[in-house]
């Protein structure tokens, strides 16, 4: 939901909202949900987005298991 909208939507001025934004303010319902189109299954998206950047880092070219970088650490 963009910031103008939860404004208009929350009878607030889109000032307003920017400056309870920019203080770290805004009102819980103000986040964002996610919903799988899939199976229906909900959640905070920032959440979701979180596990998603975990999931691809712990399975991804330099997660878990992987090799171990071949670098001479000496100084020439």
């Amino acid at each position: 939901m963009k910031l103008s909208d939860w404004a208009k939507k929350n009878g607030l001025s889109y000032r307003t909202a920017y400056r309870l934004w920019k203080a770290r303010q805004l009102p819980y319902p103000a986040d964002e949900k996610f919903l799988c189109q899939k199976c229906g299954y909900t959640d905070n998206a920032d959440i979701n987005a979180a596990r998603n950047i975990l999931e691809r880092f712990l399975t991804g070219q330099y997660g878990a298991g992987c090799k171990p970088l071949n670098i001479d650490w000496s100084i020439s």
